[in-house]
């Protein structure tokens, strides 16, 4: 550096220079006033200066060129683990990621596109089986355990009228009653009370040998099966003979009803008549009311109902036959349902 001068001042130019020259080249101290040119070139230029300890000299366009490089790779870098809370690397790895798509890109579906796959998802949702468990009054509840129960037979709503329905019920009550009926239905009812109205009554009737010439065992004078009607009693008669103390006979009188055990009443032990017979003596044309003889009645008013089952009725005399004679009449008044 030169400085001229036109002033004699006992200095020589090039002292000058050389003091210049000297100042210029020796090292900014450390602690310089504040805006002087030390501070300046030292605490405010010197800091900014590129790693080079030069100012640049590159061009907007270098500028620019370097800056997208350095994006480029920066955005190229993995971002960290742990990042600050709301900086870019936390808001794209921490918060953005973990809601992306499947895909892991951002949906660019346009509404046509998202309409068809709700449609389609709704569609297979639907054709799901609805699960057993649901909570209460969700859409699988009111359809799976509120509405299927109450679904008619053929597990569709019915789009029936109520004049459709007058019409059904009233052609079912203008119906026949049919056969086979429901037991206790409203059907069977009605048609046992009609059936109940045209009862046929009868005696049976059977003339049993009590001494050698009888047989032992069963002599059944009724034995339905599958029918429904009415027992109303039974009479026996000693028709010859001193029926017992001759003949050394012993007789039961049997009933079932409805397929249950029969109830067995014994009449006559070793030749005597018993206590049945005489407690429930109904007339006696020729004896006196202590024994049991030639002419002597007794009836058992039963008044009970028999129903349609095997053995719906059956009365019978068990016989053992005695040595001699006699013999009893047996009569059963029933009424039967036709």
């Amino acid at each position: 550096m030169s400085v001229s001068s036109n002033k004699s001042t006992g200095v020589t130019e090039d002292q000058v220079n050389t003091q210049v020259d000297n100042a210029l080249n020796t090292a900014i101290p450390g602690s310089n006033t504040t805006d002087s040119v030390n501070d300046i070139l030292l605490d405010k230029l010197e800091p900014r200066l590129p790693t080079g300890g030069t100012i640049s000299i590159l061009t907007e366009a270098l500028v620019n060129s370097n800056c997208d490089t350095a994006v480029a790779d920066g955005l190229n870098v993995t971002i960290p683990g742990t990042n600050n809370t709301n900086s870019v690397n936390d808001i794209l790895l921490d918060k953005l990621v973990p809601v992306l798509p499947a895909s892991d890109t951002i949906s660019t579906l346009t509404a046509a596109n998202i309409n068809t796959q709700c449609d389609t998802a709704v569609a297979d949702g639907l054709n799901v089986t609805i699960p057993g468990s649901n909570n209460t009054n969700s859409v699988n509840d009111i359809l799976l355990d509120k509405l299927v129960p109450v679904l008619p037979p053929s597990a569709t709503i019915s789009t029936l009228t109520g004049a459709n329905i007058e019409d059904q019920c009233d052609n079912a009550l203008d119906n026949a009653v049919t056969t086979s009926k429901t037991a206790n239905s409203i059907g069977y009812r009605v048609a046992s009370m009609h059936d109940r109205q045209k009862m046929k009554w009868q005696w049976a009737a059977s003339y049993i040998l009590l001494g050698s010439a009888g047989s032992s065992g069963e002599h059944a004078v009724v034995d339905l099966d599958n029918k429904e009607g009415f027992l109303s009693c039974v009479d026996l008669f000693v028709d010859s003979g001193v029926a017992g103390a001759q003949a050394d006979s012993a007789f039961t009188l049997n009933v079932e009803l409805n397929d249950t055990a029969s109830t067995a009443v014994s009449l006559c032990a070793s030749g005597l008549f018993n206590t049945y017979w005489k407690a429930n003596r109904m007339w006696s044309a020729t004896v006196s009311q202590n024994a049991a003889g030639v002419a002597d009645c007794v009836r058992f008013p039963i008044n009970l109902p028999f129903t349609s089952t095997t053995d719906a009725l059956k009365v019978y005399i068990n016989l053992t036959a005695g040595s001699g004679g006699g013999a009893v009449f047996l009569m059963v008044n029933y009424g039967e349902v036709i």
